[in-house]
């Protein structure tokens, strides 16, 4: 789609100066009042502390009119397993057009979907037009997943191995034993890194819970985020082992009431875990998927995208 003689859109080139000027104009139209610092930290934990930074090296798209910001795509880099190996992901975020200029908006769309067809791209916080307009360019929409509410002492019939123990630590995490679930799907690469990166979200508090050895080596995990009447709501769930090991892990945590419990279509994690009650519960995520992915199993948690971020 052609971009009116009055605009131009080019990759963003982030430095300190472009980016003090994308920082003003993002705090200049927000929804409600924030200060510049929130941007900055937001900024800075995408693009500086990322551990796929220098992975992925695009971070999104400028929409300018004269010599003035009017329009932002924002690009977070990610890490994937593609059938056990590791590929370039990238997450949308911020994909915000000044009113007088929101013609445009497909236009930055489109970047987006010439770039998905030669790697995997994430939406899970689009707003209900986006949402409309990522359908209607190829997006794939995962809607709804099944909410467990569990209390954690009712799962003390799953028990850890005598050689593992339960940390909320993530300093007392020192390797993975596997950074992929599965060799056979598509899901996130899983490292000591990017956890300790996303428990530093500047938007939501993430509270991590873990199954280590005596060796600091991962097998299972699960982040937390407070919620209402004296809950948590879990966010990621992982594990190299079992369901079992992810069960006897939940029934360790302490500190809250219950626990909603999160998984998508085809994830039997917390089958036979004794739940208060279940409900389905509307989500937006979406994906786009190059050609050799499209038949590929894809594991899926709420924590993908910039949901949290």
């Amino acid at each position: 789609m052609s971009i009116s003689p009055t605009c131009q859109l080019q990759p963003y080139a982030d430095s300190p100066k472009s980016r003090e000027e994308l920082v003003r104009w993002l705090v200049a139209t927000e929804g409600s009042p924030v200060e510049p610092a929130w941007w900055h930290a937001r900024l800075k934990h995408w693009w500086d502390e990322n551990p796929w930074s220098a992975f992925v090296p695009e971070r999104g798209w400028l929409l300018t009119s004269g010599s003035r910001v009017v329009g932002f795509q924002g690009l977070i880099p990610a890490g994937y397993s593609v059938l056990g190996e590791q590929k370039q992901a990238c997450i949308s975020s911020t994909w915000r057009v000044e009113p007088e200029h929101r013609n445009q908006s497909v236009a930055m769309l489109m970047q987006l979907r010439r770039m998905g067809a030669g790697r995997l791209l994430i939406d899970s916080t689009p707003t209900e037009e986006v949402q409309s307009l990522l359908q209607k360019t190829g997006w794939v929409a995962q809607r709804e997943v099944t909410q467990f509410i569990v209390v954690p002492q009712w799962l003390t019939r799953a028990k850890l191995p005598q050689e593992k123990r339960v940390t909320m630590n993530l300093d007392e995490v020192r390797s993975i034993r596997s950074p992929f679930v599965s060799p056979h799907g598509v899901e996130r690469w899983i490292t000591p890194e990017y956890l300790r990166w996303y428990a530093r979200s500047v938007t939501r508090k993430h509270v991590f819970a873990g199954v280590v050895d005596a060796d600091g080596c991962l097998s299972s995990y699960v982040f937390l985020t407070p919620s209402s009447l004296g809950s948590w709501t879990e966010v990621d769930h992982f594990s190299t082992e079992n369901r079992e090991e992810l069960h006897a892990l939940i029934a360790a945590i302490r500190g809250k009431w219950w626990i909603k419990l999160h998984a998508f279509p085809g994830d039997e994690t917390w089958k036979g875990a004794r739940t208060l009650y279940q409900r389905p519960v509307q989500v937006c995520h979406h994906f786009i998927l190059p050609p050799v992915m499209q038949e590929v199993p894809r594991r899926t948690v709420l924590a993908e995208g910039d949901w949290g971020l």
